[in-house]
């Protein structure tokens, strides 16, 4: 398990001084953690770890829907996008469970307290940018977040 400095008992976020496992957190992570490390100016953060989703997934009940769409061999393409459209829409519906969004309020509040212009937040994948991919714009960013909701 990776433990970050500012909350050592974190389970599902570390902050990014110490996010320096890619597999686990992504490169972008793991690269803005090393150039803090070799004193490069980078603004406070946190990495939100790819364990969210699998606790995620099993707190809603989702898990087994999506192993199941993840297993199916497809015959039918429109078949498989009308499966993929009703999962995408159970996932965004169901409720966030409360000890992750605690543990994801604890840090992000730590930074909107300093935060005067509010709070830049990007989503990413593990698996973002590789050797043998990248999918440079598909993830979204939001700023000047200054609220948890």
């Amino acid at each position: 398990m990776l433990t970050p400095i500012a909350m050592s008992d974190s389970v599902w976020c570390v902050d990014l001084s110490t996010a320096r496992n890619g597999s686990q957190l992504g490169g972008k992570a793991a690269n803005l953690s090393g150039a803090l490390a070799l004193g490069v100016r980078v603004p406070g953060g946190f990495v939100v770890t790819r364990d969210v989703l699998t606790h995620f997934l099993e707190a809603t009940g989702l898990m087994a829907l999506v192993r199941d769409f993840l297993e199916k061999d497809w015959e039918n393409r429109n078949d498989q996008w009308q499966h993929y459209e009703r999962l995408h829409s159970m996932v965004l519906v169901a409720p966030i469970p409360e000890a992750i969004r605690a543990e994801v309020n604890s840090f992000a509040e730590r930074l909107l307290a300093s935060a005067l212009a509010g709070l830049a937040v990007r989503s990413s994948g593990v698996h973002e940018d590789t050797a043998e991919a990248s999918f440079a714009g598909v993830f979204k960013s939001f700023l000047g977040i200054s609220t948890l909701e």
